[in-house]
């Protein structure tokens, strides 16, 4: 909040003084209260902006109540019983930095100091509820009791003496307190006093009701959640003197304190200007600074190439200089000095800019700066100055130092650098401060000196405010926020990108989402022409700022290799690059290693082109497509342009091998490499729509039917999902004819891929099959067997294994316990040990095949022992699986889960088997399952009639029915089955309930 109150406008600051505390301590508001109030000029108003509580401290000291705890909080003495108004202060002595101050401290502290009002931006500060008992003693005599009974952090405040309060009686959307309290403030500035300011800013609220939540504006009468406490009217600040004629004051040329070094795109106070269409957000960055700078003198701001750090860092020096953060009693308000290290300056070049700011206030001391020709000499006045006087110094863009990008020449001696490197240590030792910044982490050149502070991405809700700006300069409005999404979210929170962006948007006439979503599609491919022009410099040029360092940073070899990142989509992985490279695919990456690769993307990361993830990956800033697009054009002369560009083909096959690659090793029981393929999505979507484009329609062809299949088999339409596997299976044994006729020895990579992708797909139809209970399925899976084997496909040969299993356990016409478990086994001693995913699941079929002789047993009419041996058998293999399941295995856990139950049940442990079957519930319903819910939900139903609780059971057999009608034709056995269950459970008698 108090970043609105520094945008009030300059005329504000000549009326009152903006301090913010630091740290925001209770300790540290008392120093600062008794500070002013001894030097005889007291604060006016407390503004606390940040969080209130409404709780029972006593119970939170005995161990914790809703999301608050004891060891989150330290209460500041003494602790009440019962419920009371709290606001939260930092306590850096705690172990989560969090202290609560009541009421009566608060109110006692302002009125002992002389402030006038408190200022509560904290939620539910006004809030107090009735006790729910009368308290103890004669409180009916004792107004100050009765307050106190009733909690209330506003009232307790006044109660101690305070004049005035202002308060939110509850939860308050931000926006609605900004308001407020911008025009709160407003009324203050003229001359109104408290009481009537808060009137007006009420009345403002409730006349102006339309709130900006979530981007849209809604109607809120929120105008009654601001409330004031006042004494009697209270003037806070004097009026303006109307009847007093204006005065305008001009200052000599280069006279005053105030002067500043003026100069093309710097404002009267030496910074750079803010953006033009203003500066968005930022909050959470500016208020790391702050704190940053609360323990440091050195401080590193850094992120990617267009991410605004130069113009992060000059707010942050407003925003710092406006509220005390270089406040001093004898010297006033300390300087900002900005330099920039862009080009070539030496640390005499910055000591200049230094003196530019300190003329005045050298001259007045009798220093003659330019008298002083020694540099070590003005190195040792330019920290006895700062040793005095509080300050901050930018230096902006101080990536060229120590060399940009890393390895090149730099403009700077080893000497020079080292002098700079020492001067910071010299000046960390003052009582000035240095905000670095820059595109890299500067860790060879600083090493540990600077505190660094990431500069993250825009949020999304700061990318539609400066969209909306940007709009608004253009005579647009941007009415519909969701179809501006696309776009802002593809800049991924870069402001120069979205600058850019937006405007060429906006001048091509794009309002549709449908032409913006085209719009993005064009700039992830690369084709998108941007209105760009590099000599705007690297403040308003996406080129301009992507190509800084880039010409003189990398050989010609290196660029063309950078140049193949336009054909990558969000994330770029160096193995992709090396097996382009394999086999001279393509000629810019022949002989590329992963070290050498490695090194490469490092290097650009430090251009602030990418950013590191580890393992080898990198995001892509978002406008690479673009500018890597134009420099590959330039590089690569197609002589023949409708051929095909061996780089985009080597993309494809790369990319859709790592695709293969993450998958197969995720179905091998390796769950994190599902991170790889997420990481992976986009370039696997990308090389999709690339091969569609280039008529690539065979491979196209083979994925789209296989996705087909699998969209009809999910559905249970078991005809359409049969006739398309069926083509698929024919089509792979005409691509293997010639590899199954050559002997193994002979066998290459390319025949091994085909004998592969065949068994794949008999493995698919035989499971197509045996979920409509054929038993023509076995041979499809003995074929699978037969084809790994031949290739050595241990894991797939054990997943045919595991299957054929499962033919023998679940095909009426093929039933055979002991074969089941046979070839279970079989499946088991072929598994990796590390595959702990199939391995689980295998142990499930073995406690399947321990629960079908259970049955058997039971209708048999065998003793109770060994229908006992049968169900702990069973419940030991699923309870061993779902000891064993990766825990992102969700289906597979439900699954478990679900039989449990089952065994449960059987075993007459209806509570414990409900247990399970709520678990397998629930996550077959994240899983967006239904078919899979319903089952269990049938199964409970079945349990719970059969214990006696019809009602409950019913319950669960109409949600089951919900379930199944959905799948219609393909679910009539389970529908017909769930409404059986249903008419019988409605006559509510036992015996009807079989």
């Amino acid at each position: 909040m108090a970043s609105h109150l520094v945008r009030l406008g300059d005329g504000a600051t000549e009326v009152f003084d903006l301090d913010v505390l630091r740290p925001p301590t209770f300790q540290q508001l008392a120093v600062a209260l008794e500070a002013a109030h001894a030097a005889g000029r007291p604060y006016h108003v407390v503004h606390f902006d940040g969080h209130g509580a409404y709780v029972d401290a006593a119970t939170l000291a005995d161990g914790g109540i809703g999301d608050l705890r004891s060891n989150s909080f330290s209460v500041l003495p003494p602790v009440r019983p019962g419920p009371h108004g709290y606001l939260v202060f930092e306590n850096p002595d705690g172990k989560q930095n969090q202290m609560l101050v009541g009421g009566s401290a608060v109110g006692a502290l302002l009125a002992r100091t002389g402030v006038s009002v408190l200022l509560l931006n904290a939620c539910r500060s006004a809030y107090a509820e009735a006790p729910p008992e009368p308290g103890a003693g004669d409180t009916a005599s004792d107004v100050h009791a009765r307050v106190r009974a009733y909690g209330s952090l506003a009232l307790e405040a006044t109660d101690a003496g305070l004049p005035g309060v202002v308060a939110m009686r509850y939860n308050v959307y931000v926006v609605t307190a900004a308001q407020f309290v911008a025009d709160l403030y407003a009324a203050l500035l003229a001359g109104q006093p408290l009481g009537a300011a808060v009137s007006a800013g009420r009345r403002q609220l409730a006349a102006k009701p339309h709130r900006a939540i979530a981007f849209e504006a809604r109607p809120l009468q929120d105008w009654s959640v601001p409330v004031v406490y006042e004494a009697a009217p209270l003037p806070v600040l004097a009026p303006p003197d109307a009847a007093r004629p204006g005065r305008i004051t001009v200052s000599a040329p280069g006279g005053g304190s105030e002067a500043r070094p003026a100069g093309p795109g710097v404002a009267a106070d030496g910074l750079p200007y803010r953006p033009d269409v203003g500066f968005f957000g930022r909050d959470e960055t500016l208020l790391a600074l702050d704190r940053a700078f609360d323990r440091h003198r050195i401080v590193l701001l850094h992120a990617y190439a267009g991410s605004g750090k130069t113009t992060t860092a000059v707010e942050f020096a407003r925003w710092y200089a406006g509220t005390g953060g270089l406040a001093d009693p004898r010297f006033g308000d300390g300087p900002v000095v900005f330099s920039s290290l862009e080009h070539y300056a030496p640390l005499a070049r910055l000591l200049n800019d230094w003196a530019a700011v300190f003329q005045p206030l050298l001259t007045a001391s009798g220093v003659r700066w330019d008298a002083v020709n020694d540099d070590t000499a003005r190195r040792r006045l330019a920290l006895e100055v700062m040793a005095q006087v509080p300050m901050l110094w930018i230096w902006d863009n101080v990536e060229p130092v120590a060399g940009f990008p890393a390895g090149t020449p730099s403009s700077w001696s080893e000497a020079e650098q080292r002098e700079l490197a020492d001067f910071l240590r010299d000046v960390a030792q003052t009582r000035a401060r240095v905000l670095l910044t820059s595109r890299r982490d500067e860790e060879g050149w600083l090493d540990g000196l600077p505190r660094r502070v990431p500069l993250p991405a825009m949020p999304m809700r700061e990318r539609i405010q400066l969209a909306q700006a940007i709009a608004e300069r253009h005579g647009h409005r941007i009415t519909d926020v969701a179809d501006w999404r696309p776009l802002l979210r593809y800049t991924a929170g870069n402001p120069l990108t979205v600058t850019v962006l937006v405007r060429q948007a906006l001048r091509q006439g794009m309002t549709t989402r449908a032409q913006i979503e085209a719009f993005v599609a064009r700039l992830r491919a690369g084709e998108a022409d941007l209105a760009d022009d590099e000599a705007e410099g690297r403040t308003a040029s996406l080129g301009a700022s992507l190509g800084y360092g880039f010409a003189t940073g990398f050989t010609d070899t290196e660029r063309a290799q950078l140049a193949l990142l336009h054909l990558f989509q969000d994330t770029v992985e160096v193995t992709a690059l090396e097996r382009m490279g394999a086999g001279d695919r393509v000629a810019a990456l022949a002989g590329l290693t992963r070290e050498a690769g490695t090194a490469l993307l490092d290097r650009a990361a430090d251009l602030g082109l990418l950013s590191p993830l580890g393992d080898g990956f990198y995001t892509i800033h978002p406008a690479l497509p673009w500018y890597f697009r134009h420099l590959y054009a330039t590089q690569h002369r197609a002589e023949d342009p409708d051929a095909v560009d061996p780089a985009v083909s080597a993309y494809l096959s790369v990319i859709g091998e790592l695709g293969e690659l993450y998958f197969r090793a995720y179905q091998e029981g390796q769950p994190g490499a599902i991170g790889g393929l997420r990481l992976e999505e986009a370039n696997l979507l990308h090389a999709l729509t690339l091969a569609h484009r280039m008529d690539r329609w065979e491979e196209h062809w083979v994925l789209h039917t296989a996705y087909r299949m699998r969209v009809a088999r999910d559905a249970r339409d078991w005809s359409t999902a049969t006739s398309l596997q069926r083509t698929l299976l024919d089509w792979h044994r005409d691509q293997a004819a010639g590899a199954l006729s050559t002997p193994d020895p002979r066998l290459t990579g390319t025949d091994r891929g085909r004998i592969h992708s065949l068994a794949v797909a008999e493995a698919a139809m035989g499971r197509l099959l045996r979920d409509q209970g054929d038993a023509g399925c076995l041979t499809h899976y003995q074929q699978a067997i037969d084809l790994n084997r031949r290739i050595g496909a241990r894991t797939d040969e054990a997943i045919a294994a595991h299957n054929i299993g499962a033919i023998y356990l679940e095909v009426p016409e093929l039933r055979d316990l002991d074969q089941a478990e046979r070839w279970f086994r079989y499946a088991l001693d072929h598994y990796e040990e590390h595959d702990r995913l199939r391995r689980a699941q295998t142990t499930v079929q073995l406690g399947a095949v321990a629960h079908e002789r259970f049955k058997d047993a039971y209708v048999a009419r065998e003793p109770t022992d060994v229908l006992l041996r049968h169900l702990n058998t069973a419940a030991t293999h699923y309870h061993d699986a779902l000891d064993n399941v990766p825990s992102d295995a969700t289906m597979n856990q439900a699954a478990i889960h679900n039989q449990l139950g089952i065994v449960y049940h059987d075993g007459s442990q209806p509570d414990t088997a409900l247990v399970h079957y709520q678990q397998a519930i629930g996550l077959t319903e994240a899983a967006g399952n239904r078919y899979g819910a319903g089952s269990t939900r049938l199964n409970v139903a079945f349990m719970l009639a059969r214990h006696g609780r019809f009602a409950d059971a019913l319950l669960y057999a109409q949600a089951a029915l919900r379930d199944f009608e959905p799948y219609g034709p393909n679910a009539a056995a389970q529908i017909e089955q769930a409404e059986r269950l249903i008419a019988r459970l409605t006559e509510t008698t036992p015996e009807h309930v079989t």
